[in-house]
């Protein structure tokens, strides 16, 4: 082989290196573009519906429902939730609701024979005696909450189930696995340590419903995942957590005061006593009653025992004959006010002496304080939306469904403003304006939630259809729970 041949070879094989190189350099191009793309695509859940057409629909499902004595109630609530869904769109697509105001009623009237049956017994023991005074009815009213946290619950997860089992978008249905003993635990638990904590750990239970909620909720045969920390989740509610305590502290420190009220001088008394001595022409005893009196004036006694025994221990007999004439207006030398003789005469005159700081609170305090409780109050509630809007946020930035992302762009001052356009008007609209406000505050809570990537459809197999009841759609109608 010649110099030349050898040399056309390695520039042949220089050659397959370099064409090598490039596509693999091109191949990570395209990757990277693709996943450029890919981070670009971004779908947001859109709401049509009309505030007319769902005013439409409310008039008839009235008319039908007093026409039926209440009957049509669970067609009507069908009629409502297949409108709504229908009316959601994502990628163009509908969602469709396809449950049936027959399965609806059916589970309204199982809710209604097993609720009955509990307010029955609660009727029941209520014809007992023992259990008709104060005690008796916490007992009974802890019997009816214990007897209905157990249905709360079904409520909240078959209906869920029932939903979601009834919901299909792009003909795919969505579908609910968990069981009601997990859901239960979970719910008891979180309940039971919120109350106990006051309020402290109620970002671990709110951490945990979620990671509940998505691991057994899917689309087709493929499951959502949350995957939120809920150290990071916990940071939101610092501020309420400190608004709480404070709005807390501050009522147990208000009934503090009632339940420990502790005993004054009443000034006003005090000056009027002063001043009849003093029209009495009695100006020296005035001075020298004047001079004790100051001492105890700005005391405070626990009781008002050791308030007259101060009275009694500062005062000699003589200014104590000077203080009853003037409490009495009557000439000391006709009566006979010996301590011992008129030990009940002299309690009876301390009463107009003697007030509770309680009193004096209801006039220097009480309102001020019913003032900063109110205005604690606001903040609290007006802190919520943001609460609200940030924990939104936190909760749909990690979740997941197979290579979708979701995020929300929920702000709290929209939230707030759009919480009270629907507020108002349904308020100055006598509720005539109900179906256009919720019409508008589902267009905008929709918008604020967006999906970034692309759904392989040709991954997702559907599943099989799920025969679930509407028992717990039925027991949230009868208790009005709407979810």
């Amino acid at each position: 082989m010649t110099d030349t041949e050898n040399q056309k070879d390695q520039d042949g094989e220089l050659s397959k290196k370099e064409v090598n190189e490039v596509e693999r350099s091109l191949d990570k191009t395209e990757e990277a573009e693709v996943a450029k793309t890919q981070e670009q695509i971004n779908h947001s859940l859109e709401f049509h519906g009309r505030g007319f057409e769902l005013f439409k629909i409310f008039i008839s499902n009235l008319f039908l429902s007093v026409l039926t004595l209440g009957i049509y109630r669970a067609w009507a609530k069908a009629k409502v939730l297949r409108y709504m869904y229908s009316s959601t769109r994502l990628m163009g697509k509908q969602f469709q609701f396809h449950g049936l105001g027959k399965e609806i009623f059916i589970g309204y009237i199982k809710a209604i024979f097993v609720i009955g049956a509990i307010y029955s017994f609660i009727t029941y023991l209520e014809t007992i005696p023992a259990l008709q005074s104060i005690q008796g009815q916490l007992i009974k009213n802890l019997i009816l909450y214990t007897l209905l946290f157990p249905l709360i619950i079904l409520g909240i997860l078959g209906s869920k189930r029932y939903r979601l089992s009834r919901t299909s978008w792009r003909g795919i249905h969505f579908g609910l696995d968990g069981t009601y003993k997990e859901l239960f635990k979970l719910i008891l638990k979180g309940v039971f340590f919120t109350i106990v904590t006051l309020g402290f750990y109620y970002p671990f239970f709110k951490n945990q419903l979620r990671i509940f909620w998505a691991k057994y909720t899917r689309f087709g045969k493929k499951y959502f995942h949350y995957y939120g920390n809920v150290k990071e989740l916990f940071r939101f509610y610092i501020p309420m957590i400190v608004l709480v305590i404070v709005l807390l502290s501050s009522i147990f420190f208000f009934f503090l005061k009632l339940e420990n009220p502790k005993y004054i001088l009443d000034q006003n008394t005090y000056d009027e006593v002063l001043d009849k001595l003093r029209e009495d022409g009695l100006q020296d005893q005035y001075h020298k009653l004047m001079e004790q009196f100051t001492s105890i004036v700005d005391e405070e006694f626990e009781d008002r025992e050791s308030f007259e025994q101060a009275i009694v221990e500062r005062l000699n007999e003589e200014e104590l004959t000077l203080y009853r004439t003037a409490i009495f207006s009557m000439p000391s030398e006709n009566h006979d006010f010996g301590l011992d003789e008129n030990e009940t005469l002299f309690s009876e005159s301390l009463e107009s002496w003697i007030v509770e700081s309680s009193e004096k609170m209801d006039e220097q305090f009480i309102l001020s304080f019913l003032g900063f409780l109110s205005l604690l109050y606001f903040v609290i509630m007006i802190y919520n939306f943001w609460l609200f809007a940030s924990v939104e946020r936190y909760l749909w930035a990690h979740t997941q469904f197979d290579t979708i992302q979701f995020n929300s762009t929920l702000k709290g001052f929209n939230y707030f403003i759009e919480s009270m356009i629907s507020l108002f008007t349904i308020i100055f609209t006598l509720g005539i304006g109900t179906p256009w406000a919720a019409v508008r505050f589902q267009r905008f809570y929709l918008s604020q939630i967006h999906l970034r990537g692309e759904i392989n459809f040709s991954t997702i197999e559907q599943a099989d259809a799920d025969k679930i009841k509407a028992t717990g759609e039925g027991i949230n109608m009868l208790l009005e729970f709407e979810q």
